[in-house]
């Protein structure tokens, strides 16, 4: 059975490389905002905190607002450039390695 890559690693430079780590990084953290503010709605509604469902839908982005002001720390986002780019280096090496 042979399986097609549909991948880029391997296929693209280390600076393309670098770029795709950086924006993966940014989508993870953009679904993972999004998820945490979803779950936090949730766990308001429970708590009868919303006068309706469309209040609770539109607290989500004040929600992912609020998280994301607290996360614009140099720690946070230092973590988050450097092991974006180095994890697109360490794909693009392994699928030049393992071809």
């Amino acid at each position: 059975m042979r399986l097609d890559r549909d991948g880029r690693a391997g296929r693209q430079g280390y600076p393309e490389a670098v770029a795709s780590g950086l924006r993966v990084s940014v989508t993870i953290l953009f679904w993972a905002l999004l998820g945490f503010a979803i779950y936090d709605m949730v766990l308001q509604s429970m708590k009868m905190r919303y006068h309706g469902p469309m209040e609770a839908v539109l607290d989500v982005f004040n929600i992912m607002m609020v998280n994301g002001r607290r996360i614009l720390t140099v720690e946070i986002l230092g973590v988050l450039g450097i092991g974006g780019a180095l994890a697109g280096v360490l794909a693009e090496w392994a699928g030049r390695r393992w071809r």
